[in-house]
């Protein structure tokens, strides 16, 4: 059963509390741990998706690298990335685990996804650099997309990239109505989709960097599963939120 707002609110941590988390939990590091704690939820809901949202943010980082932008970009991007999907936390699992096409309304309830995330998102202000990211992920280059049809450079850059990691990483990964397509075959979608749902420059570098065979390191999100390492994202959190 989908969870409603007033139902996450009613079970998110006070901000003033207190623990630990490799080292002390201060009360800004504790809204990001109940965030990642969403997001493991709704990869648990999914068993091909354990781990997706970090894949999804390594993509991203190095596409963002080898775009050649800022790091405090890239550290935004990587935050956007690791809980652009928080939002399906709403979405019933008869949905998520269907075996054959979506109805209409099925598919209306998937694209609330980002406004939901978003919604979630802006009650910690400390996040409110990434929020246009959440929310604009899935609109189209040409227009088209959800929520809001944005087109062009109107949609932010993050969210453009984002988009471009996650289509890939769903593409090969196995669906309830579909096996996963093969490295090659994805890239050759994603070039089909450049100019019309992808940024053409993003899809380039991203494909680009993939046919180089480049392996993908990221400081923190190599080793996420150190608790410790949440903590430093969480400093990256609050410069990014002060940027």
């Amino acid at each position: 059963m989908p969870l409603r707002m007033a139902q996450l609110q009613a079970v998110r941590p006070p901000l003033t509390t207190t623990g630990q988390l490799g080292a002390t939990t201060t009360a800004q590091e504790t809204p990001f741990a109940f965030f990642m704690a969403i997001m493991a939820a709704v990869e648990a809901r999914e068993p091909t998706s354990t781990g997706r949202a970090r894949l999804i943010a390594l993509h991203a980082v190095a596409t963002a690298r080898a775009l050649l932008l800022p790091t405090e970009v890239v550290d935004t991007i990587r935050l956007a990335a690791l809980l652009a999907n928080l939002g399906m936390i709403n979405v019933p699992e008869a949905i998520l685990h269907k075996g054959e096409p979506l109805r209409d309304e099925e598919r209306a309830t998937i694209r609330q996804h980002p406004l939901l995330g978003a919604e979630l998102l802006a009650t910690v202000p400390q996040l409110r650099g990434i929020l246009p990211l959440i929310l604009h992920h899935h609109e189209d280059w040409r227009g088209g997309g959800y929520p809001h049809g944005l087109r062009g450079e109107t949609i932010p850059l993050g969210a453009r990239v984002i988009r471009v990691c996650e289509t890939y990483d769903a593409l090969t990964s196995v669906r309830p109505y579909r096996g996963a397509f093969g490295p090659q075959e994805a890239l050759a979608l994603l070039a089909n989709g450049a100019g019309k749902e992808f940024d053409p420059r993003i899809v380039e570098a991203f494909t680009t960097r993939l046919r180089r065979n480049l392996a993908i390191h990221d400081e923190l999100l190599d080793h996420w599963d150190d608790l410790q390492q949440q903590a430093r994202v969480w400093k990256l959190v609050a410069n990014v939120a002060t940027a």
